[in-house]
């Protein structure tokens, strides 16, 4: 399949594809997607698209350094108060 590229992003486009890594290239989801950032965005956002594609992330990543402490939550009905639960 190809790619159907607008004339006026055609000199644009190619130059982007210059700096993509080269499995990159020839990938049809990825020339898609880069398209549709410059179409949208300009040429600075989609020169961001590429710059993260070619980042290493590692595999494990988490948010926190220790796992949350979890509470245990007590279901209340209403119009109890607590002084109720301790009679």
């Amino acid at each position: 399949m190809k790619l159907d590229i607008p004339s006026e992003l055609q000199d644009e486009f190619k130059r982007l594809m210059k700096s993509v890594h080269p499995e990159n290239r020839k990938n049809l989801d990825f020339q898609t997607t880069t398209l549709i950032y410059l179409s949208l965005g300009g040429e600075k956002l989609a020169r961001c698209h590429i710059k993260i594609s070619q980042m290493d992330f590692p595999d494990k990543s988490s948010l926190f350094e220790y796992a949350p402490i979890v509470e245990p939550v007590t279901d209340t009905a209403v119009g109890e108060s607590q002084s109720d639960n301790n009679e």
